[in-house]
């Protein structure tokens, strides 16, 4: 890639090969050149503004600046005077003087410094919306649904062949025999519990989901996936097809070649929603006579196995998402490292796994909007036919907004363009 500038306003990008979703990528901002010549010239970049920078001396080009951080307390941002944008009548955006994030121990502050007034907005969890929803004349705000969120939870088993430096394997390869069977994962498919989750969990705020593109995508989501609905009978008939079955009475499943399936199930702590997904993934998968033992472990632990280690069998984990279904690509191409059940392939190991990476790579150099939806929903049906991530539920997008900030305009992507927020009450 080469980058020009073709005047002072004008910079142009000439790209080795077409990339539809290249102007949605560019998540930089524009740096300011008398602070960052220097440094880029004497190749020091990336060392030159640090974690111990004073956060007044960081310069950008939006609408704020950080005028004070307090850590662990709150980070005030300032009016930028030099901000470019206007508006329709030319007055200098943005209206606000200042904004003030507060940083907060844990939710159940949040709720309630904006319960108190401290607060003008606060990201509400399904568990809170039927405490607020009659609250709302009395308190002076507004709840708005914004419909199913980009991030996902899913269920997945570890189908990595590969061996660690001692030469041990990665996963058992009994175990491997199992997680690599299509239609085991499709029976497990077929144990998990949405409605349970939905109600129990998200308090009746989420959706099932089937398709690894969540429907805020538009047009991209395809809605016509391979469904598996929560069906103990029909998880039951798959796996006896397989002959897979109880032979001992134990209440446990022996495989073809008479091992118990017996495996571990791990997602991480800090999290009581993912945990109690978990819990109930669990005891689904526990109804087909399969045998599962739930571990809790920290965050960091999880991702180390994830990535590094490869010391996992089954697990419950989340991604986030986003508009563009490119955004996944590390996740879905066999060469890449989150492409979690069997990440770094030299040459994808399965014909599925390869025609997702054609899907992925053509999608992404498509132009023709059009197209560019069929190639990404053809790659979705692959995927939940052969589900190597078996989904869950989407949370719905829940936000509680004070009656005293105009302009507000609760969309998919959020509440406000921040340069036109103003307060009614001042």
């Amino acid at each position: 890639m080469t980058v020009a500038a073709l005047d002072d306003y004008t910079v142009e990008f000439v790209l080795p090969q077409p990339f539809a979703p290249f102007l949605r990528s560019m998540s930089t901002s524009i740096y300011p050149k008398h602070i960052f010549e220097g440094p880029i010239e004497a190749g020091t970049f990336t060392e030159f503004w640090t974690i111990d920078t004073d956060p007044t001396e960081i310069i950008g080009t939006g609408p704020f600046t950080i005028g004070e951080y307090t850590p662990e307390e709150r980070i005030v941002f300032k009016r930028n005077p030099h901000y470019w944008q206007t508006d329709a009548d030319g007055q200098q955006l943005p209206y606000l003087d200042q904004v003030v994030h507060i940083v907060v121990p844990d939710l159940e502050s949040e709720l309630a410094l904006f319960r108190d007034g401290t607060a003008d907005f606060h990201g509400v969890l399904g568990e809170e919306y039927a405490l607020l929803e009659p609250l709302q004349s009395e308190e002076n705000f507004a709840l708005h649904r914004r419909g199913p969120g980009f991030g996902t939870t899913f269920l997945t088993f570890n189908q990595n062949p590969g061996s660690n430096d001692a030469g041990e394997p990665f996963v058992d390869p009994i175990k491997l025999h199992w997680f690599g069977n299509v239609d085991f994962r499709q029976a497990v498919a077929h144990t998990l519990d949405k409605a349970a989750m939905i109600d129990g969990i998200q308090h009746g705020l989420g959706y099932e989901q089937w398709s690894s593109v969540s429907p805020a995508a538009g047009d991209f989501h395809n809605p016509d996936v391979r469904r598996y609905p929560y069906d103990i009978d029909r998880a039951n008939d798959l796996l006896d097809d397989l002959g897979w079955i109880d032979t001992d009475g134990d209440g446990i499943r022996e495989d073809d070649l008479g091992n118990p399936i017996s495996f571990t199930l791990v997602t991480n702590t800090g999290n009581a929603v993912r945990q109690a997904v978990t819990e109930i993934v669990r005891d689904g998968m526990a109804e087909a006579g399969l045998d599962v033992t739930h571990e809790a472990i920290e965050f960091r632990d999880l991702v180390s196995r994830l990535t590094t280690t490869y010391d996992w069998e089954a697990m419950v984990i989340g991604f986030t998402g986003g508009p563009d279904p490119y955004s996944g690509i590390g996740l879905w191409h066999s060469s890449q490292s989150l492409h979690l059940w069997h990440p770094f392939q030299d040459e994808p190991a399965t014909d599925w796994e390869a025609e997702i990476d054609r899907l992925y790579i053509e999608a992404s150099q498509e132009l023709d909007h059009e197209k560019r939806v069929r190639l990404y929903r053809e790659a979705q049906a692959i995927a939940a036919a052969n589900v190597p991530l078996i989904y869950t539920t989407l949370g719905e997008r829940l936000g509680a907004v004070r009656n005293v900030l105009g302009n507000t305009t609760p969309t998919l992507y959020g509440y406000w363009d921040i340069s036109y927020l103003y307060r009614t009450d001042r």
